[in-house]
């Protein structure tokens, strides 16, 4: 019933997504029974994964202090309790929605060596209806024009409008439509890495071009993202 559901929906939203790199419907059926039978259903992101923290297992990470504290834990928590379910272990990503466009957002966590490596990038039009450089709303509805929060699995590279692309997984009940609306990880040009607020995507997490190929490298195929927003 849920899978018939989903073809009528996709169906009459084809052309509501966000990226004109739309997948088939099969292709996305294929992707979200995937998910399914990897962690057993969607998670809700606002939920703890564990009531303690698994943060002391990781004590090198972010040695400068650079990650907000809440969604390292999330994050860390995330990936412990599933760390089989992630074929790329070498890195998490965390985007935090709660600063403005122009601060660093995006943090790239080396699970080896503990480094982060941090960037900017876009939210979603919608998401920022007053224009502000803030993000303020989220959406899981395809044709929104918004960012959608939540645990993400990276998967597969790809070339479509936007060049070398990276296909994402959506794990939680907030973001279990995002391949449907082809949110995905990519480069675009009016995305800055520069202390500037930043033009704004149709949902896709975007980076400067010229660190594209270097970032989809570290985290493609089966990585662990969360898109959130900080408490501290």
């Amino acid at each position: 019933m849920k899978s018939l559901f989903l073809i009528l929906f996709l169906a009459f939203n084809v052309f509501a997504a966000e990226n004109p790199d739309v997948e088939s419907t099969e292709k996305i059926l294929q992707a979200e029974a995937q998910v399914i039978a990897d962690f057993g259903g969607y998670t809700d992101e606002s939920a703890e994964t564990l009531k303690v923290s698994r943060l002391n297992n990781y004590q090198h990470l972010d040695p400068k202090r650079l990650v907000p504290t809440d969604l390292l834990q999330k994050a860390v928590n995330f990936f412990d309790v599933n760390k089989s379910r992630f074929k790329n272990q070498n890195y998490i990503t965390i985007v935090d929605f709660a600063p403005r466009s122009d601060a660093y957002r995006l943090f790239i966590i080396n699970l080896k060596t503990g480094v982060v490596e941090r960037y900017h990038t876009t939210h979603g039009v919608n998401s920022d209806t007053d224009r502000d450089g803030y993000a303020e709303s989220f959406s899981n509805v395809s044709g929104s024009k918004q960012s959608s929060l939540g645990y993400v699995r990276t998967a597969e590279v790809y070339s479509g409008s936007f060049g070398r692309s990276l296909r994402l997984d959506g794990l939680s009940t907030t973001n279990s439509n995002i391949r449907a609306r082809s949110v995905v990880f990519h480069g675009w040009q009016p995305t800055v890495e520069a202390h500037q607020i930043q033009a704004m995507s149709w949902g896709c997490i975007t980076t400067d071009l010229r660190l594209r190929d270097r970032l989809i490298d570290f985290i493609k195929d089966g990585s662990l993202m969360l898109v959130s927003v900080s408490k501290e």
